[in-house]
């Protein structure tokens, strides 16, 4: 029996949650839903969060992030 190197088990493994998610990715380009609008948010938050870094209160971190969300 031939040793698989990590290529060959990363191309397997590729392969099989293919086949196991099939339809989940047929859908996705027949419907062309995005989940954009919600990873930009998520960025946001994080940017703001990252920016926010060493304040004292949690009150003007969480007024800038309910802004975004307007």
């Amino acid at each position: 029996m031939a040793l698989l190197n990590s290529s060959d088990k990363l191309n397997i493994r590729a392969a099989f949650h293919l086949t196991l998610h099939t339809v989940c990715i047929l859908n996705s380009f027949a419907f062309g839903y995005t989940n954009g609008f919600i990873e930009s948010l998520n960025n946001q938050t994080k940017v703001i969060k990252r920016n926010a870094f060493g304040f004292n209160r949690y009150g003007p971190v969480t007024s800038s992030m309910y802004g975004i969300f307007k």
